[in-house]
């Protein structure tokens, strides 16, 4: 199977990453048992992906190569085990993946308002990824608009919006949590999901 091959693929670029049952995969194995072997291994190549090599690329190239991995699993789990069972796998693993990127910009760049508005501006909008309008800064509150979403137009120009939607707007909770325990954040509309933009509201708890 032509999906099945290019997954083998994909994982077999990583160092360190081994398929099981390779050769029973490439005679055609059932879904439920690829799907089952290579869960623990397509949370593991994300994180290589992320962290082993730290290739000086921008963030929206980054997630175009993730979804190399991401759309092929997500598609044949779909098929063996249904939505709802997908749904709760992929956003238990995009989570905790996003809770690590956050602690992760938390050390290099600081907890506070100031630096999440760098992280915004330096990483999630590097090369132009994202068009992003402050509306509203304080020592803590950050407001911000997203009018032009490049991580957006990518899944849309792919038929997979409601798949963008999941793996990457639902990210951005679980971020900030890892970012700082004492931010929060609020959002109730996404470009993604067809909204004129993504209106984020992160502010200090009380």
């Amino acid at each position: 199977m032509v999906w099945l091959l290019r997954w083998s693929l994909i994982l077999s670029e990583g160092p360190g990453v081994t398929f099981p049952d390779h050769a029973k995969l490439r005679e055609g194995a059932a879904p439920d048992r690829w799907c089952m072997a290579t869960s623990a291994l397509f949370e593991r190549r994300l994180i290589l992906m992320t962290y082993d090599r730290e290739i000086p690329i921008g963030h929206l190239q980054r997630r175009k190569i993730e979804s190399r991995v991401l759309i092929p699993f997500i598609e044949a789990c779909r098929e063996r085990f249904g939505e709802d069972a997908t749904r709760e796998l992929v956003i238990a693993t995009i989570r905790r993946l996003a809770a690590e990127d956050g602690a992760k910009w938390g050390q290099t760049y600081g907890r506070s308002i100031s630096s999440l508005r760098k992280v915004a501006e330096d990483v999630w909008a590097g090369a132009g990824s994202l068009d992003i309008d402050i509306v509203g800064e304080s020592d803590d509150r950050l407001d911000f608009n997203v009018t032009r979403c490049r991580y957006a137009e990518f899944y849309k120009e792919l038929g997979l919006a409601d798949l963008g939607y999941l793996v990457h707007c639902n990210r951005d909770h679980a971020m900030i949590a890892g970012f700082s325990p004492e931010l929060e954040l609020t959002r109730t509309q996404t470009l993604m999901e067809g909204a004129s933009h993504c209106d984020f509201r992160f502010r200090a708890k009380k």
